[in-house]
């Protein structure tokens, strides 16, 4: 788990925080980092009256512990303990409700046994802030309403000490009730994935999709389990399980499920054992039309997914699926004919709003029945992402869009990198606090529970997933009562499917770049073929796990103070999440001027409090130049105004929106609230390194405008926007013994190796030579410090808003 707050010290009370402008809150990412467990969960305490876990922030006092987070004394009896005696087998007290006797007594164990030795701080939980703990079968079933978090728990009386990782079918066998049938055993522990593919595409799409569904099989573990579904004018079933793979369509869908064709246990195959047969069914997928009518209808992508969600419902326990949803075209209709079509409804709230609310019904159905989507939308054309979006941002799965096909369609690659990295299911993620504040809001795939307060289902999570928290005070006074500082646990449980290798130095390499016969345009190709990784592909056993981060933070008694600890990335990241927020309930000209007023009020407190002006107010500082880590805020900010979520309407972009609607901002929105701050601010803002030789780094995050390159005395650049990486030799100042492109030993190219693994997306390669006086557009699109079609310069952007504060004093 990674968790990064907006400032290394909170304010002190409200009025501090005002004070500074600044936002209040954090960036969990719950999944990152999460390997190795280092205890059994069964053996922490808790907390009797809170039931926060005990940690290293504790303090141990005459008879018990006091919590860190509500204060509660929790006692410990000394009597009886044997230090040659330790009990690892009892299990604490999980359930909120039913403290019944058993359970007293066993918690009362668990503390003498394991808090009353004399050497106790050695033990992980006490000597680590963050823990990573096993969950055994018995105390978490997987199901949404409990965890080993969640206070609901089973009587454990499994007195199982393997505290390793070597679990086996038998010992999940011996613990399943007896009323599961033995042919659904194996849909229980094993991570199942069920492509649905969209068959009424043109050549170009079936092949970027075939290559991607065979990059797909080639990843997933050998004993997942695999389903292939087709839908277009008509829906079909694969049968796996014969020699030859066989489809069998569905005819009429009233009155119908896919059990009538198929038993769920036959439809999902093991993909060790069938993988040539699902190889030969994928590249069977663009034959359908060859043998279908071209007059009949299309079938609606919902009435399909209606049918899975049935077909997957299963009561007697929960599974663990990943849908690929692969489409070619759009599921409903856009509603966009003309220009005054889209001039009255741009800016607005309705730009944004569903054309349906089918597709929220059946995300929320998946969730019960423990499955999540990945949109890859395969052509450049529109997809209706205002209504089909919701599959994926409420169930925790990515939204992939590929404009450019084949060669350079990077989904192939993409998809294995996905596949590839370890799963989180049925993610349960708790934040406790100390009394004096609390969560106000919460951004990204995290729904919060009806059911208990500070609890949130993330039912899918990877290790890029990030999530972002705004916190509140609950009272005037803050933390002004020194002997209360501000305390946080964070507890996520959650089913975990551990990445290729299962080991954290696991690597995957993505393929080597190709290069086209261009000398001057050089890109690299996704081609499935050259994917390969350096681990086997053996089973991977799905585990319960429990993550547990505790943490103490310092207080800022002054604005001033507040302002020397932000921490400018994951401002930005909570800044772009309320202003998406705010796009998606008031429209994009009222976030617009949200933004900006933000901005505004954020300098007039820093002068106000920083730099304490006089009555002279030619002074006005709008650069932060005496808290430098700020300086790039209005950049960022700026280049927020810019970017493809608040970008204004202009005639450039026009007959694209009449044909996509609102997909390039809805697309980019998802994107944005699910980055990691440090992946953000590249997408926003991208990095501009320059160089004097391919193996000299001569800057690093330099502002992105043509003075930058024309003032340089180093003549190589590489930009990283996230999604593309651009190599520019401007060659009327490069000497000319410098190879082209950079060789594959050199620094340029091991950054751009670096790059391309330390995010989710495979991004888009590119070699450039040229002038900059001719204008090379793949490289000069990203100098948007500069007036172009998206806004006004940066130059202009700060003197508005100097003019602006300047006459608020």
């Amino acid at each position: 788990m990674n968790v990064r707050f907006s400032s290394q010290k909170f304010p002190v009370n409200l009025e501090v925080k005002e004070g500074s402008g600044s936002i209040f809150g954090c960036i969990i990412q719950p999944f990152k980092n999460n390997f190795r467990y280092q205890e059994n969960s069964k053996n922490i305490g808790r907390c009797k009256k809170c039931f926060a876990y005990i940690n290293n922030l504790v303090k141990f006092e005459r008879g018990g512990w006091r919590c860190n987070i509500c204060e509660s004394l929790n006692n410990i009896n000394y009597t009886g303990f044997n230090i040659d005696n330790d009990n690892y087998n009892d299990s604490d007290n999980d359930d909120d409700n039913n403290n019944n006797n058993n359970n007293n007594i066993q918690y009362k164990q668990q503390q003498i046994s394991r808090y009353a030795r004399p050497n106790r701080e050695l033990l992980p939980e006490l000597s680590n802030y963050s823990i990573e703990l096993l969950v055994d079968q018995d105390q978490f079933d997987g199901s949404s309403n409990s965890s080993g978090d969640n206070n609901n728990n089973n009587n454990n009386n499994n007195n199982n000490n393997n505290n390793n990782n070597n679990n086996n079918n038998t010992q999940q066998e011996s613990s399943l009730p007896d009323s599961i049938p033995y042919s659904m055993i194996p849909l229980i522990n094993n991570p199942i994935y069920i492509a649905i593919v969209d068959y009424s595409g043109n050549e170009e799409q079936h092949d970027a999709i075939t290559q991607g569904l065979e990059a797909l099989i080639h990843a997933l573990p050998n004993n997942a389990l695999f389903g292939l579904i087709t839908y277009s004018t008509r829906i079909g079933l694969y049968n796996l399980n014969t020699s030859t793979p066989l489809i069998k369509f569905v005819e009429n869908i009233n009155d119908f499920n896919f059990s009538d064709i198929l038993s769920i246990e036959k439809f999902l195959v093991n993909k060790g054992k069938n993988e040539s047969n699902i190889i030969k069914a994928i590249q069977s997928i663009p034959l359908i039309n060859e043998t279908i009518s071209k007059k009949l209808k299309s079938v609606a992508l919902s009435d399909t997914l209606k049918l899975l969600m049935d077909y997957l419902s299963i009561d007697l326990f929960k599974l663990n699926v990943k849908i690929g949803l692969f489409i070619s075209e759009s599921p409903i209709e856009n509603n966009f004919s003309s220009l005054e079509d889209l001039s009255n409804s741009y800016g607005k709230q309705e730009f944004f709003k569903p054309t349906t609310n089918i597709y929220r019904k059946l995300a929320e159905r998946a969730i019960e029945v423990g499955a999540h989507f990945d949109i890859f939308a395969v052509g450049d054309k529109f997809f209706g992402f205002d209504s089909i979006k919701f599959l994926s941002t409420i169930t925790g799965g990515q939204i992939y869009r590929y404009n450019k096909l084949l060669p350079t369609c990077t989904l192939p690659q993409d998809i294995y990198k996905l596949i590839s990295y370890g799963w989180g299911f049925h993610g349960l993620l708790r934040i406790r606090t100390s009394k004096q504040f609390s969560v106000d809001c919460s951004y990204g795939p995290a729904i919060a529970s009806k059911q208990y307060d500070n609890l949130y289902h993330i039912e899918s999570s990877n290790p890029f997933t990030s999530i972002a928290f705004e916190f509140k005070f609950n009272n005037s006074s803050g933390f002004q009562d020194k002997d209360f500082s501000p305390n946080i646990q964070i507890a996520f449980s959650y089913s975990y499917l551990p990445p290729i290798g299962s080991s954290n130095d696991q690597q995957i390499n993505i393929s080597p770049t190709l290069f086209s016969s261009n000398s001057n345009v050089l890109k690299s190709s996704g081609s499935s073929n050259v994917i390969n990784s350096t681990t086997n592909n053996s089973d991977r056993i799905i585990e319960k796990r429990l993550h547990i981060f505790n943490i103490r933070v310092p207080v800022a008694d002054t604005p001033i103070e507040v302002f020397n600890s932000i921490d400018l990335e994951t401002t930005i990241s909570l800044l772009t999440n309320k202003i998406i927020r705010e796009t998606l309930e008031k429209g994009i000209s009222e976030a617009r001027i949200s933004l900006v007023d933000w901005l505004k009020n954020i300098i007039t407190k820093y002068n106000e409090n920083v730099v304490i002006l006089s009555s002279v107010t030619s002074s006005i500082d709008v650069n932060f130049s005496q808290v430098s880590h700020l300086r790039p805020l209005p950049r960022y900010v700026f280049a927020l105004m810019k970017s493809p979520i608040l970008r204004e309407l202009t005639t450039d972009i026009e007959a694209s929106t009449i044909k996509k609607k609102s997909d390039e901002w809805i697309y980019h929105q998802c994107l944005y609230s699910n980055l990691e701050p440090r992946l953000l601010h590249r997408s926003i803002y991208p990095v501009l390194y320059s160089y004097g030789a391919p193996n000299n780094l001569a800057s690093k995050y330099l502002p992105l405008s043509q003075n930058t390159i024309l003032t340089s005395t180093s003549h190589i650049y590489l930009i990283d926007s996230f999604h593309q990486l651009v190599v520019f030799y401007n060659l009327q100042e490069v000497s000319s013994h410098h190879q082209f492109p950079p060789p594959p030993e050199s620094l340029i190219r091991q950054t751009i190796s670096n790059s391309k693994q330390d995010r989710l997306i495979v991004p888009e390669i590119q070699y450039l030579k040229g002038k900059l006086i001719e204008n090379p557009i793949e490289f000069t699109k990203f100098l948007i410090d500069e007036e172009n079609n998206a806004g006004s310069s940066f130059y202009n952007f700060l003197r508005d808003i100097s003019s602006n504060v300047k006459g608020r004093f």
